[in-house]
């Protein structure tokens, strides 16, 4: 079974996938032709490798090498780390946990606030000091009872990786291994939620059947695909994918070993070999390869040699699952080969995943000499044949691509991770220095950037917009409202404001739908412009052909309970109308109760929220509140309430402002993003899947100006905080809508409460706002 493929011995073709590399330290105590040193390793065919071999101290929970003679003595660390050097492109993560740490100190540290701060702090200065470049975290698996899970790991997890990221920031990697057992998987991971912090998923369909399986049948331990439908690659990555996982952000890993049985029954050696009580209910596990030294499975290397060396083994393929398997006599094994590596590499190829995981390179033919036949020469031996398949396979990917679109690829812009460059806020610190800028230039880039997605529909340059994703606004068009009824703007007049918000914002939230004690009984299209609103940007949506502007629907709860569910009514109708225009364009019902503060006006937001949450989960929409106070009152009486309303929502708007003595921009950041987090950790304590949003936040329009300092309600002070706001959500990947899309003309006057119209364009500026309060639309 020598490999024969056309890949060239010293050189790689060039992709843009990520190919992860994993290392397991104890190749290098195996002996003879299985002891890997780091000089066997080929970076070239590699972006990412990871170490793997470090545990958990159970008393400290701080984080070690089990092999420390190599980590130090022989200064694996730092010669690992220092391949990125020679090899710009590669990243070099630490792998923390295993299958022999478990799953008991991952439990015990996740569940406490301390212990979890102790393990960071211990993950942190080990990367810092040899100078890797990520985590690979390996709990395995959170909630499993067979490794000592607990059933609170699922949301223990969350909470430990959300500490991570802030931590971590946006410059060191974070990437997480995940079991590809659906049944393992499912009480374990809220994948939607793990996908907000994580950078990437090393995905590992594979172990489905081994001789431990004694009362089944003994199978492929990873098939591409499967009769049955649930072990195989193609179910576990469909099972992350619709979980939430982003298929860029998804590893598929390949194993580069076999699992071994020993068969009650010698298999047929002609026919349907897959289907014979031989291989049901194994004895035990099979053969001990020449150099694992391990009955329950064997290296590629190891296989290559005995099917290559020895005559009495024969080699099979199960066209329906597109894996092989060998037997010899009543010894089966079930392993890839670079044939069934092919086929898992066009699939994550045709599914969009980020790249292919090798697991793990020291079991694959490193040395070239296992799996060539006899009378290959050193010179005509193929070293990584497994992991050469996988470049090679990427490599025709990314020439076809660039012979469909003309283009040559641009090896300097290769960045297979796609992690953030590295000017951007290097140790994410919460307190950010806002430069005194005008804006031009960035609304200018975001504008262009828009116009290019808007008309290509490009996601290759999503990453170049990326901050508008996390950046919002509030909108309501209330001028020329002239007493009752509020309808004097018209769809085209809101469509011309929100192709002005467009410039910088993809999404808005509104504020009320529009029924009101005296047009009570008139069409809900017609008692107000804000009804309009969802209208209008599903029809720019549907112009675009693409979901540019999503909106949450608000609804402004009325002490009137026939008026309150009229309202009610009409939002899921106005949210039904503009998702048949163009589905996506309303994503959430949005209770407006803003002074929860008491236990009648929070008993209120959670009755609403759950007479609601199936009719609006049915129609594919979210709910939940936008409050005022969120982080304060977690100490006082109405906490037991905020608790509950935390348990029954899929999101929350806080709306945040910043204090009185917020004297600059970067001041007020720091107090938006205190009491972001405050309120967030109060929230998440009670459902860690509730996600957290700043519903309404402004300045110097709001908060600081509520304290009148006059020389602060400016231009230039609301240009700069809107800018640190943009860098705060983006690196800190939380959702803001801010508060200034509003002309509200009753607050003329009223300085400590007047809005920045933004339908009046300032007329030497590109950016943002003019301070305009009989606002007139001029897009």
């Amino acid at each position: 079974m020598g490999f024969s493929g056309d890949l060239s011995k010293s050189t790689v073709q060039h992709h843009d996938k990520t190919v992860v590399c994993v290392l397991d330290s104890w190749s290098y105590w195996r002996e003879g032709e299985g002891k890997f040193s780091l000089s066997d390793i080929d970076a070239n065919l590699c972006t990412q490798l990871v170490y793997r071999n470090v545990g958990i101290n159970n008393k400290t929970f701080e984080i070690y090498n089990r092999d420390s003679h190599l980590a130090d003595s022989e200064g694996w660390f730092k010669r690992i780390v220092g391949l990125s050097r020679d090899f710009p492109k590669l990243k070099v993560l630490l792998s923390v946990g295993g299958w022999n740490e478990g799953s008991r100190t991952f439990s015990e540290l996740a569940n406490d606030y301390t212990k979890r701060g102790l393990f960071i702090q211990s993950v942190v200065g080990t990367l810092q000091k040899y100078g890797f470049h990520g985590l690979d975290l390996a709990w395995e698996y959170p909630a499993w009872s067979v490794t000592g899970g607990s059933p609170k790991d699922k949301n223990n997890l969350l909470l430990l990786l959300k500490e991570l990221r802030e931590a971590f920031g946006n410059n060191t990697f974070l990437a997480l291994t995940v079991t590809g057992d659906r049944h393992v998987a499912e009480p374990a991971y809220n994948v939607g939620q793990i996908d907000k912090f994580v950078d990437q998923f090393n995905v590992r369909p594979m172990d489905f059947s081994g001789a431990w399986t004694k009362d089944q049948l003994a199978y492929h331990h990873a098939a591409l695909r499967d009769k049955e439908g649930y072990r195989s690659v193609e179910d576990t990555i469909q099972f992350y994918l619709d979980g939430g996982a982003k298929p860029e952000k998804i590893v598929l890993g390949i194993p580069f070993y076999g699992r071994t049985f020993l068969l009650r029954e010698e298999p047929p050696s002609t026919g349907d070999v897959m289907n014979t009580s031989g291989l049901e209910k194994p004895i035990s596990s099979g053969f001990s390869g020449n150099w694992l030294s391990d009955t329950l499975f064997a290296g590629y290397h190891e296989i290559c040699h005995n099917i290559t060396k020895m005559p009495d083994w024969l080699t099979f393929v199960d066209n329906y699952c597109l894996v092989p398997f060998a037997r010899s006599g009543k010894h089966w094994i079930s392993f890839d080969n670079p044939e069934s590596v092919t086929s898992k590499v066009n699939f994550a190829i045709e599914k969009k995943l980020k790249g292919v995981l090798a697991w793990t390179i020291d079991t694959d033919d490193f040395k070239g000499t296992a799996c060539s036949g006899n009378g290959d020469s050193s010179e005509t031996r193929v070293t990584y044949p497994l992991l050469r398949t996988i470049n090679s396979e990427l490599a025709k990917d990314a020439e076809k691509a660039r012979e469909t679109t003309g283009g040559a690829f641009r090896d300097d812009k290769h960045d297979h991770d796609n992690e953030n460059s590295k000017d951007q806020d290097k140790k994410n610190k919460l307190k950010l220095k806002v430069v005194n800028a005008e804006g031009a230039g960035k609304v200018s880039k975001m504008r262009a950037c828009f116009l290019v997605v808007s008309i290509l529909f490009a996601l290759a340059f999503v990453g170049q917009c990326q901050d508008i994703n996390y950046f919002g606004v509030g909108f309501s068009p209330y001028v020329k409202s002239d007493g009752s009824p509020w309808n004097s703007y018209t769809v085209e007049d809101i469509k011309k404001m929100l192709r002005i918000v467009l410039t910088n914002h993809n999404s808005i939230s509104t504020y009320s739908m529009g029924v009101d004690e005296w047009n009570a009984n008139g069409p809900w299209d017609q008692a107000n412009s804000n009804c309009l609103i969802s209208r209008a940007a599903a029809q720019i949506n549907s112009e675009m052909n693409s979901v540019v502007l999503s909106v949450s629907q608000g609804v402004y709860q009325l002490d009137n309970p026939a008026l309150q569910q009229k309202e009610i009514d009409n939002a899921f109708a106005a949210a039904e109308e503009a998702n048949r225009i163009r589905p996506g364009s309303v994503w959430s019902i949005t209770f407006t109760n803003e002074y929860v503060v008491s236990e009648s006006t929070g008993r209120k937001v959670i009755d609403m929220i759950r007479n609601n949450r199936d009719r609006a989960h049915q129609m594919g929409l979210k709910v939940g509140p936008r409050m005022h106070i969120c982080g304060e009152v977690w100490n006082g009486p109405n906490a037991g309430v905020l608790a509950e309303i935390a348990q029954v929502s899929d999101f929350i708007m806080c709306n945040l402002y910043p204090g009185p003595n917020s004297n600059d921009a970067g001041a007020a950041v720091q107090g938006i993003s205190d009491a972001y987090f405050s309120s967030r950790d109060g929230f998440w304590r009670h459902n860690p899947n509730v996600e957290v949003i700043i519903g309404e936040t402004g300045w110097a329009s709001e908060g600081a100006s509520f304290f009148n300092p006059p020389n602060l309600n400016t231009i230039e002070h609301e240009k700069n905080f809107w800018n640190g706001m943009r860098s705060w959500a983006t690196q800190n990947r939380v959702k803001v809508q801010m508060f200034e899309a509003f002309d509200e003309p009753w607050k003329t006057g009223l300085e400590g409460e007047k809005h920045f119209g933004w339908w009046r364009r300032a007329p030497n500026s590109e950016s943002y706002i003019e301070k305009a309060t009989g606002a007139v639309i001029n897009p």
